[in-house]
């Protein structure tokens, strides 16, 4: 998502906008979500499901979920910057079917730079089961084809092909080696094992930190 590097907003200005949200976005409205709550990089909406927000099998469809999430990441950025976002690119994992009752997405601003943001939200079912997660990319397309250039000098050349995607069973998942002479700072869920789940957020490089600093403890601090 995008943003014009302005200040966060003030209790008067986050309700405003909570009430454009729930008063004056169309696509909002025609889907039924409504804003629970709004604070500085953090925002809740949800829905009640209905027969219009189903699928064929009966639960609720992809498009819904994916619309809260966008809504709910839009409004967590916009409550930082008070102006209007756009997604630059989002990601969903669905976890789980809903067939009944409300769902609620809570979003959260994890990094934001004075051009882009990444923020996550995720959907709970009534029971406070996690349901889906999505989060927008940390990197714009731009600072991706720069990323060629700035990994240039640490390529190894070796390649090979990771593990089919569960999400994106077509896809063919290709990684080419690097040195471990970077340090990046990230963000993450939880990790399983020595797997980090639901993705890492890049934050920043640190070139202040030596790669030797970096130990897999850490991420169990």
């Amino acid at each position: 998502m995008t943003d014009g590097g302005a200040e966060a907003l003030d209790r008067e200005q986050l309700d405003r906008l909570a009430s454009y949200f729930d008063e004056e976005v169309t696509f909002s409205n025609h889907i039924k979500v409504k804003v629970g709550e709004v604070d500085p990089g953090y925002a809740v909406l949800y829905l009640d499901a209905e027969e219009i927000h189903f699928n064929g099998n009966g639960t609720l469809h992809g498009g819904v979920y994916t619309a809260l999430i966008d809504n709910a990441m839009g409004l967590s950025v916009s409550s930082l910057v008070g102006l209007r976002t756009a997604t630059t690119q989002m990601n969903v994992h669905f976890l789980g079917a809903v067939r009944e009752g409300r769902i609620t997405c809570r979003s959260e601003v994890l990094h934001r730079t004075r051009r882009t943001a990444t923020a996550e939200g995720r959907v709970y079912d009534e029971e406070g089961n996690l349901r889906e997660v999505g989060h927008t990319s940390g990197f714009t397309a731009k600072q991706k084809r720069e990323l060629i250039d700035v990994l240039e000098p640490y390529r190894t050349h070796e390649r090979g092909s990771g593990e089919p995607s569960r999400w994106k069973s077509d896809e063919e998942l290709v990684w080419e080696g690097l040195r471990p002479e970077l340090v990046a700072e990230i963000s993450f869920d939880h990790i399983t094992g020595h797997r980090i789940r639901h993705g890492a957020k890049f934050l920043r490089w640190r070139d202040d930190k030596e790669p030797g600093e970096c130990e897999l403890e850490q991420l169990r601090g």
